[in-house]
């Protein structure tokens, strides 16, 4: 299992519930996560598809939600720095400094290094239960060429399960949201108080996902994030 360990965890990603970054480029928002910037390419995992790697000047812009503790690599010298990633506009990387708001050119960057673990809020770590999205095909490939034991096999199932099924649910909350924004008048209404309904009904979801997490994270401690590989 130890020589997974280093594909798991880079397969790992923490992100908030029901969070997402967004990146636009021509126009089109597309939502997933941001997962580094490196040989002059902002690269983009979406929710669904392949992973986009983009040239700054076809992105107009780059939200994360939340902020993302980064390490970044200067151009022109050895100079990295830890950071806090909120954005990326008009050519340039918003950043903040420990409470100060910066802003780099991607010209000036070299490289973007995303830390293991996210920011919450006020740039606080985010709390044990935070969702760690698991690479589901990385996990299941080595299920199918390895001897895993039958608690592996078990959570496993129980985490696959939980999460097509809240997966298969934020879709749906996804796609309202854009079909309310393109909406006027007592469509856009009606589709509001669906959504503010939608919020009730994903608690039990979120819940066994959690729950299902804890035992995939006990049953592979080797994705725990607080471990990096080295």
């Amino acid at each position: 299992m130890c020589s997974v360990a280093a594909g798991l965890l880079l397969a790992a990603l923490l992100r908030t519930a029901g969070a997402t970054d967004s990146l636009t480029v021509a126009g089109r928002v597309t939502p997933g996560a941001f997962a580094g910037y490196e040989n002059g390419r902002i690269v983009f995992q979406p929710d669904k598809g392949k992973r986009m790697q983009e040239t700054p000047f076809r992105v107009s812009r780059l939200t994360l939600e939340p902020a993302r503790a980064v390490t970044v690599f200067f151009a022109g010298s050895k100079k990295q720095a830890a950071l806090t990633l909120k954005g990326f506009a008009q050519a340039k990387f918003l950043l903040d400094d420990h409470g100060q708001d910066v802003s780099e050119l991607a010209a000036r960057v070299v490289r973007i290094v995303v830390a293991a673990e996210p920011l919450a809020a006020g740039g606080q770590p985010l709390p044990a239960d935070a969702l760690l999205m698991v690479d589901l095909k990385n996990l299941g490939d080595w299920m199918q060429s390895n001897q895993p034991t039958p608690a592996q096999s078990k959570a496993y199932a129980r985490y696959r399960a939980a999460r097509e099924q809240h997966d298969a649910f934020q879709a749906v909350s996804s796609q309202m949201v854009q079909d309310a924004n393109r909406a006027r008048g007592a469509a856009r209404t009606d589709l509001l108080d669906k959504l503010r309904a939608r919020r009730s009904a994903e608690v039990p979801l979120l819940t066994e996902l959690k729950a299902a997490q804890k035992v995939l994270l006990a049953a592979f401690p080797e994705i725990r994030p607080d471990a990096p590989a080295k």
